[in-house]
């Protein structure tokens, strides 16, 4: 739904729900279940069932295990001036770095990310493992 880019090599299963402002490139592998907007998926990444991938850049050949949510929390505007963000905690506005002003998680190439963790507002350097949830 929305604004949409699927190369034809891509392989999509049945039950996604991809978009608005989604970009699948090259040999990408998705999952049944999977839910993606706003994200850039690079080649040969994958992406297992029932993830969920929000605001999100994934670099090449990295994998997303199953159940997991990665995700960049987009700023909110109270008016024209100020910007503030939703802590994801509930906690007081709080002004924020560099990585929650963008609003995007980044994964580097060769990442594999264990089933089931939460990633949100995170930059991720290649060719690492995560095995337990990150907040910003």
């Amino acid at each position: 739904m929305g604004n949409v880019f699927i190369d034809t090599s891509a392989e999509i299963q049945h039950g996604c729900k991809i978009g608005p402002n989604v970009s699948i490139l090259g040999h990408v592998r998705i999952g049944e279940g999977v839910r993606i907007s706003n994200a850039i998926l690079l080649e040969d990444s994958v992406i297992q069932p029932n993830a969920v991938l929000a605001n999100v850049i994934l670099g090449w050949t990295s994998v997303v295990g199953s159940w997991a949510r990665i995700e960049g929390v987009i700023p909110v505007k109270e008016n024209d001036d100020d910007e503030v963000y939703r802590n994801p905690k509930k906690e007081a506005i709080v002004e924020a770095d560099r990585v929650i002003k963008d609003g995007v998680t980044t994964i580097g190439c060769g990442v594999f990310i264990e089933p089931e963790l939460l990633i949100r507002n995170c930059i991720i350097l290649p060719n690492k493992a995560v095995d337990e949830s990150a907040l910003n």
